[in-house]
């Protein structure tokens, strides 16, 4: 799916960045792109221990914008 997007969109892996809200299929598929991720975590909730993080946690969408600064 990843792959997809990006060569619909015509951009190279290092220029996108995922961000959504599940460790499993967002970040975990993202980062085996080699994209950068950022998990939106509105609940708070503790994060599950895996072996691949995201590059930032945010809890609203209004955070987003700081991130991507420094991110692209």
């Amino acid at each position: 799916m990843f792959l997809t997007a990006l060569e619909k969109l015509g951009v190279d892996a290092s220029k996108a960045v995922m961000v959504g809200d599940a460790y499993d299929e967002d970040i975990v598929g993202a980062k085996k792109m080699e994209l950068k991720a950022i998990i939106v975590n509105r609940t708070k909730e503790q994060r599950p221990v895996i072996s691949v993080q995201p590059n930032h946690i945010i809890a609203d969408l209004q955070e987003l914008v700081e991130c991507l600064d420094g991110l692209i």
